[in-house]
């Protein structure tokens, strides 16, 4: 019963690291305490374990999602996504250094998988994305896909080896410095953003297609001074090809 709590609040501690709390270290935390259930463990006990996490961590991050499509959508969403989670419990993860590389290249894998599948992925979730205060340096050379690898080995190798924790100190030294900062140029934009709305919430508003293209249409002012206007995803999915309108 214990290592079963200690995988729930693993994935707590995950999911306390994105938006709305954005607290970064507790993603260091939670994969490091994933790694300590996980290591040496059965695969049984393993695959229990990170499903446990993984729905502990999915189920809040995208509760967003009963807001628009209801609440089955989104349990059958968290459920499938703590199942591919849930997949870290194939690879061999021992005690051991090599253990937690095994551990951090999985991890990164599984997310790069969850980017692609099932129905063209869904990328939500990726440790690399709760790093921006932290690593942000390093963003511009290794990419997302690097900084979930560096958290994620990061975080297993204290476990093995507290001694390691001194490679928190240069790396986050050198985050406070931005590899290609933002300079004003002294020119200001006007952006507009529209938000149009769909008839009504569901699973079906892309079956409406045109209803939401002519609300964004009607919602975009029509004699504005903006530099730029923005639509959201899935504004327009009339093809443009058969219908002049779009």
């Amino acid at each position: 019963m214990k290592k079963i709590g200690l995988a729930i609040a693993s994935g707590l501690l995950l999911f306390a690291a994105f938006p709305p709390f954005t607290l970064w270290p507790a993603a260091f935390l939670g994969a490091g305490l994933l790694f300590l259930l996980l290591a040496d463990e059965k695969l049984s006990g393993r695959f229990l374990l990170a499903l446990l996490a993984g729905g502990a961590f999915f189920a809040p991050l995208l509760h967003w999602s009963s807001i628009y499509v209801g609440a089955l959508p989104w349990l059958i969403l968290a459920l499938g996504e703590s199942l591919i989670f849930s997949l870290i419990a194939l690879a061999p993860i021992k005690r051991s250094i090599y253990g937690a590389i095994v551990f951090a290249s999985s991890f990164t894998l599984i997310e790069l998988l969850r980017m692609k599948a099932p129905f063209g992925g869904f990328g939500w979730g990726r440790i690399g994305f709760t790093q921006v205060d932290s690593l942000q340096m390093f963003y511009p050379i290794i990419g997302v896909v690097g900084i979930s690898f560096i958290a994620l080995s990061l975080s297993a190798l204290v476990i093995v080896r507290p001694k390691f924790a001194f490679l928190f100190v240069p790396i986050f030294a050198f985050s406070f410095f931005d590899i290609n900062p933002n300079t004003s140029l002294g020119k200001s934009l006007k952006i507009v953003a529209v938000q149009g709305s769909v008839p009504q919430l569901g699973l079906e508003f892309n079956q409406r297609a045109l209803a939401v293209l002519n609300n964004h249409i009607d919602a975009t002012p029509k004699q504005s001074s903006a530099d730029l206007i923005i639509w959201p995803e899935n504004a327009s999915d009339v093809d443009p090809i058969t219908n002049l309108k779009a």
